[in-house]
């Protein structure tokens, strides 16, 4: 194997790594903000009648 093709292979870990990295924490974002939003409507008054 060439260098060459070790540091293709190397370097679409690393952009799949990042990529993972990436999607997992702007999944934590949105449930965080979905739950604040949730916490939010919950806290709200409700009018009656």
């Amino acid at each position: 194997m060439k260098l060459g093709a070790w540091e293709d292979r190397g370097e679409k870990q690393i952009v799949a790594w990042l990529r993972d990295i990436t999607e997992r924490r702007q999944a934590e974002e949105s449930q965080r903000l979905a739950r604040i939003v949730f916490d939010a409507s919950l806290s709200k008054p409700q009018a009656c009648g």
